[in-house]
């Protein structure tokens, strides 16, 4: 196994691993921005827009956003913690291309609808009520 970290000029961290015999490539994009970051009157916004950006891009709607990656065997998520937010896929190798324009359309060209907004807000706070019946979350939140 081999990891390598590149820093660009910009700023932009690129870290990789090459796994010898494995055909399965996952691109990610880690933001630092977590639920940490935000004031208690926009609490969860981090993951609200995390969810947002998979309802539309500037070229794919979200039955293209899924199909883009689902259709090839791949899988795509993201997630959002308390010091960042990632955006990733996971495809067999041949399909790296896709999985980073994917995942890249939906950081820079992502568009928020008030129709989006509405029906995820309902999405959003039963994974937030979910959370709160966890007793390790819970704790983590009120102690961390």
């Amino acid at each position: 196994m081999t990891v390598r970290k590149t820093v660009l000029a910009s700023g932009l961290r690129i870290v990789t691993e090459e796994v010898a015999g494995v055909r399965s490539a996952a691109f990610g994009i880690w933001v630092n921005v977590g639920s940490r970051d935000e004031a208690p009157s926009v609490a969860g916004a981090s993951h609200f827009l995390e969810h947002l950006l998979f309802k539309a891009t500037k070229t794919r709607n979200a039955m293209d956003i899924s199909s883009a990656i689902e259709s090839v065997g791949g899988e795509m998520n993201a997630f959002t913690g308390k010091e960042y937010t990632c955006f990733y896929a996971r495809v067999i190798d041949t399909d790296l291309p896709l999985a980073i324009d994917v995942i890249s359309d939906l950081i820079t060209s992502s568009l928020v609808k008030a129709e989006d907004v509405d029906a995820e807000r309902n999405v959003v706070l039963e994974e937030i009520s979910m959370r709160d019946d966890d007793p390790s979350d819970l704790i983590h939140d009120l102690f961390a």
